[in-house]
């Protein structure tokens, strides 16, 4: 049984936050922008952002579209990560919770920060780059709420399940993919097809056992492989993800690949570890 446990926490004390970074409309939080209802909201839906002012709007509107036609409470927050451009003018013009970071710390502070921040009983991560459909946005969301009926505390919308009809990622990180998934099926014995998927739901419970410490990509191995560890139940349902139009993505295949294989190894492990201590506990009572 998940027992929430996640107490209120200073921004500040993120690590790679230093003092200063953090600059929120008022100096707090404007609970009117993030939060559409006064109790907590089911979802709450986190987007980082770093320099994608040509789609955030449309993103934020897509999303906007499907919780409402669903009937969820939800709240929206944009984590404006250091970005140049427009992001942050364009996220307040939808009337959404926006944070803004005056540096850029990366995504998994980014998220670590809105997890932090966030209000509802479960927890919606998406890209702000325009790459999620909005029809995979509502099976996500759908697939989770109401035909869960295996009870799985997180779902992941999988680029790999089939075949895109989008050439939405390089050769590279297609290689880079098959060596993360076969490494978490060789330590796990789980087939996770999609660790590093950004589109995924999850209830909020798991982070109160999840102690996560990434800066970057490698946030959502991360938080994948020490859930698998600790024996939570992981489904995934295939999407189509299209191709980045604007902009260009911060990834570095050689770089990045080699921190996201280290955290998958030292996350699943740290997870089991935690598992056995749980396990122990119980029978000392």
């Amino acid at each position: 049984m998940l027992k929430n446990t996640l107490g209120i926490k200073e921004v500040n004390k993120i690590k790679g936050n230093k003092k200063g970074l953090l600059l929120e409309e008022g100096g707090k939080r404007n609970k009117s922008k993030i939060a559409n209802i006064e109790e907590s909201p089911e979802l709450s839906i986190i987007i980082p952002a770093y320099n994608e002012e040509k789609t955030i709007s449309s993103i934020i509107t897509a999303i906007k579209s499907v919780v409402i036609s669903q009937g969820i409470s939800h709240e929206i927050i944009v984590i404006n990560d250091g970005s140049t451009d427009l992001t942050e003018k364009k996220a307040r013009e939808t009337e959404v919770g926006v944070i803004n970071l005056i540096n850029n710390v990366g995504k998994g502070n980014a998220l670590r920060i809105g997890f932090i921040r966030s209000l509802g009983n479960n927890v919606m991560t998406v890209d702000a780059d325009g790459s999620h459909h909005e029809d995979d946005i509502k099976r996500l969301i759908m697939t989770f709420f109401q035909n869960n009926q295996n009870k799985c505390q997180m779902l992941i919308g999988s680029r790999f399940i089939k075949k895109s009809k989008y050439q939405f990622t390089s050769s590279m990180n297609i290689v880079g993919n098959k060596i993360f998934k076969y490494l978490l099926l060789l330590i796990s014995g789980v087939y996770i097809t999609d660790s590093q998927s950004g589109l995924r739901i999850f209830d909020k419970r798991l982070l109160s056992f999840i102690n996560s410490s990434s800066n970057g990509y490698e946030i959502e191995s991360e938080l994948t492989a020490e859930a698998l560890g600790m024996g939570f139940h992981i489904n995934e349902i295939a999407i189509n993800c299209k191709p980045r139009v604007h902009g260009i993505s911060h990834l570095n295949s050689f770089r990045d690949g080699f921190k996201i294989i280290k955290t998958i190894i030292y996350s699943y492990f740290l997870g089991r570890k935690k598992l056995i201590l749980i396990q122990n506990n119980r029978n000392s009572l």
